[in-house]
């Protein structure tokens, strides 16, 4: 049975074999059936092929019309920076709307080109513009890091896409944007060399923190140039391009670390650094530069410049065009009268009173905490710290900060706030804490030295008053300092160059040249004393007064400057005729259209400290005119330069300085500035001004201890005040008053005023320039004189009252009189006094003058 079984067995095993080997008769239907199908199945392929690379070539064709040229790349111009510096090379401030620096790919260094490319584009030196592997590689490294949560995300996009995308497509995202960059791409490959887009890349791309280009990200995060920067530094830049506020590790600090350390890995695998290299860099924390995320602060100076840029330029090309602009600004004299203004600004609003608190006041002191932390600060709080008041005693008061702690004003650290009154008037010193401030008050204080060097407390008020401060070189007219306001707040307003106030008494030194031009004397007797001064029909005669309302009778022109009598210089005014003074102050470039009015000779009419400053400065150039000069030269992007500051077109001449003796003979600078006044006519008005500094309103400037000439100037009722000073190398201008002109204050002068802060930037500006003269011009002659009777001495005379005296052979020889003043006021006595003739004359009173 066994036997039968297995025959059985075997012979349906027999069966199933020879059913499997049939022969190949007995198959070939059936294969000609299989091969007609997969025959059919490849012809469907290729056709599918065939329609898709149609389908392709027509989608390209499609989309390759209109599209851009590459041409614009090749002329690659981006947006840069626009730069302002110092006279002594140091940045001032910048224009642009993208802050970048441009660079050439050779001076980029390898490491930050090899950082990019491994993080950006690894095949960018072997594709054609377009990188299909690394797309594919991009989708399946992105989807991997979002399952597993590990790894940056990586694009798809080559450099040169987004550089394409970036400089001629927009930005949408859509397919056919996609499209038309691939094509643009490739054309842009063929066209152009791999560095110059890699170039063109690192210049234009946007990395954060208000940087475009590698150069200014470099700056901007590390205060580096980027031939300084470190391997992890490098790779860092590298990482922002995918986005920069994300991986800003200030915010997002991990992100950025994680994201960093990507392309320090990138860089390994692509044998641009070792593994050791690699793994020290991502070691190290991410360490930006203090300070970096603080713009730097345009001042009133750089803002006078961009207006004029911007006049002569266009914006585009200032905020754009990458120019480089040397100024005349010099960075110590800056600080110095920055400092001075300041000072001179709060000091004066200290002595005027306490006008109280802030506006916000805590109620609850359990939450002064929370609700100082609410508190708004006011916008011209400057370095100061807002503090709540939590409790008072006499002596002192316990304050609360912002950050959570507490300290303590001394008494010493308020005394100065007396009450304030209107009208800048004030009460008397307090004598406690107590009166000044009170629990729940919020307050502002600084930190501040006492005599002794130790710092305390005091506490602070942002001043309501106002001015500006001028530094001008007399010989070039380069505008050495410019300040325009109070250093704090948000105002662009330049009290400088925009604020039209009334010179007051600044302007009388000009009355003064305009009499010398006309056959006075410094030395001419006048008479202070009342006058009246018709108006014309049916207006009542005006009588000027004297600040004081005093007289002090007969004295010399230089005495009536010097002590600023408002009388005489109306009289003097009246003698030649206000038809010249205003023709005076046209010419010096203070006013263009004086009001013919005697008014206008007290300095009734408006204008700026920078037009009042330069006609000072041309007094000190001895009459040859000066224009202000801001700027030095100003090149383009390539470094030619366009514009080169002068007073005007060829107002110099360097004789020497080219044909054939430049080798010989030591080179003459002509100045060929037009003359505007005789020179020994400024020399004598330079001469009455040091009266000023040495018996008249400013004898406080005496402290500086050399040769100084200067002018104060005090409008009615104090609204405004002055204090234009100068040596022979240095012309300063202050103004201090409020923006919406009220009165000072019945004790406010510009000798109280703006006077101490011009001392206070002298001393600093001039500690370790010598005293110098100043010089006397040719043609100038001495002669004695008695200052009692402004004529030679007699044997009369006394030693003590007999002095030299300044003449300009040149001048007229007798005064020159007004048609008016003849007809009205000197009742047919003849002229009256001598002038440059020596011929003494009867005198109706009025004046009396002659040198024999």
């Amino acid at each position: 049975m066994i036997y039968t079984k297995t025959r059985l067995q075997y012979k349906e095993n027999h069966i199933d074999l020879a059913s499997n080997f049939s022969s190949p008769l007995m198959s070939q239907p059936k294969a000609r059936k299989s091969t007609s199908i997969i025959t059919k199945l490849l012809f469907a392929a290729f056709l599918l092929a065939c329609l898709g690379a149609v389908g392709v070539i027509g989608i390209f064709a499609y989309y390759s019309k209109g599209l851009p040229s590459t041409e614009e790349l090749k002329n690659y111009y981006p947006k840069t920076t626009t730069r302002l510096y110092d006279a002594n090379g140091g940045l001032l401030a910048e224009f642009a709307t993208e802050k970048r620096v441009f660079v050439p790919i050779t001076s980029i260094p390898d490491v930050v080109k090899q950082a990019f490319v491994a993080a950006e584009d690894q095949n960018f030196y072997k594709h054609s513009g377009v990188d299909v592997f690394s797309i594919f590689r991009a989708v399946i490294h992105n989807a991997v890091a979002k399952l597993t949560h590990h790894g940056g995300l990586s694009g798809g996009s080559t450099i040169t896409q987004q550089v394409v995308k970036n400089l001629l497509l927009n930005k949408d995202k859509t397919i056919a944007r996609k499209v038309k960059e691939a094509i643009l791409a490739v054309r842009v490959t063929q066209a152009m060399p791999k560095d110059k887009i890699l170039e063109i890349y690192l210049n234009e791309i946007f990395l954060g923190n208000r940087s475009y280009g590698v150069v200014a990200a470099s700056y901007n995060y590390f205060n580096k140039s980027i031939d300084e920067l470190t391997v992890e530094e490098a790779a860092f830049l590298a990482a922002m391009p995918k986005a920069p506020s994300n991986f800003d590790p200030r915010k997002n600090y991990e992100r950025a670390l994680e994201r960093r350390n990507y392309v320090l890995e990138r860089m390994y695998q692509d044998d641009y650094i070792t593994k050791k290299d690699a793994e020290i860099a991502k070691a190290k924390p991410i360490n930006l530069a203090k300070g970096v995320e603080k713009e730097i602060a345009t001042n009133n100076f750089a803002e006078e410049i961009r207006r004029f840029m911007i006049e002569k330029y266009g914006e585009e090309q200032v905020y754009g065009g990458g120019m480089t602009v040397r100024t005349t600004l010099d960075p110590k004299l800056q600080r110095y009268a920055e400092k001075a203004l300041y000072d001179g600004i709060t000091a004066y609003d200290r002595r005027h009173g306490w006008r109280g608190p802030l506006p916000t006041r805590i109620d609850n002191l359990e939450l002064w905490h929370e609700s100082l932390l609410a508190a708004k600060a006011p916008e011209a709080i400057g370095p100061w710290k807002m503090a709540a008041v939590l409790s008072t005693t006499d002596k002192t008061a316990e304050l609360g900060l912002k950050d959570g702690s507490t300290a303590t004003l001394t008494f010493d650290g308020l005394k100065w706030a007396k009450k304030w009154y209107s009208g800048q008037r004030y009460g008397e010193d307090p004598h406690s804490v107590k009166d000044v401030i009170k629990p729940g008050d919020v307050i502002m204080v600084d930190n501040e030295k006492d005599d002794k060097g130790n710092t305390r407390l005091t506490l602070e008020q942002i001043p309501d008053v106002n001015g500006a401060m001028m530094v001008m070189n007399p010989s070039s007219g380069r505008v050495l300092a410019m300040v325009g306001g109070y250093p704090y707040g948000n105002s662009d307003f330049n009290r400088a160059t925009q604020a039209k106030r009334q010179p007051g008494s600044s302007f009388k030194p000009f009355v003064y040249m305009t009499a010398l031009e006309n056959g006075f004397l410094p030395s001419t007797i006048v008479n202070d004393g009342p006058i009246e001064v018709p108006q014309g029909p049916g207006l009542p005669m005006w009588t000027p007064k004297n600040y004081g309302g005093d007289f002090l009778g007969r004295i010399p022109l230089r005495v009536a400057l010097a002590k600023s009598r408002n009388n005489v210089t109306v009289l003097v005014s009246l003698m030649m005729g206000v038809s010249k003074v205003q023709e005076m102050a046209t010419r010096m470039g203070i006013l263009d259209k004086p009001a013919p009015y005697y008014s206008m000779v007290l300095g009734a009419d408006e204008t700026t400290l920078m037009r009042l400053i330069t006609a000072y400065a041309t007094v000190d150039n001895y009459g040859k005119q000066v224009k202000p000069i801001l700027i030095d030269r100003i090149q383009d992007r390539t470094g030619k330069t366009i514009y080169v500051g002068e007073r005007e077109e060829n107002s110099r001449e360097c004789v020497g300085c080219s044909g054939e003796n430049i080798s010989t003979t030591a080179p003459e600078i002509i100045d060929k500035s037009k003359q505007l006044v005789d020179p020994a006519t400024t020399y004598q008005l330079i001469t009455m001004l040091e009266g000023v500094i040495q018996f008249g309103t400013s004898t406080r400037a005496k402290v500086l201890g050399r040769p100084l000439a200067g002018k104060t100037g005090t409008t009615n009722e104090s609204f405004d005040t002055w204090f234009m000073g100068f040596t022979p190398d240095i012309v300063v201008g202050t103004f201090i008053g409020f923006d919406h002109p009220k009165t000072l204050g019945r004790d406010a002068t510009g000798a109280s005023v703006p006077l101490p802060a011009f001392i206070d930037f002298m001393q600093q500006a001039m500690k370790d320039v010598p005293p110098k003269p100043f010089p006397i011009p040719p043609g100038v002659r001495f002669q004695r004189i008695d200052v009692t009777t402004g004529h030679a001495p007699t044997d009369q005379s006394s030693p003590a009252n007999i002095q030299m005296e300044v003449i300009n052979p040149r001048a007229p020889e007798d005064i020159q009189y007004s048609d008016e003043y003849r007809e009205k006021f000197m009742n047919g006595e003849g002229v009256i006094g001598g002038g440059n003739s020596g011929y003494g004359g009867s005198s109706s009173g009025n004046v009396d003058s002659g040198l024999y």
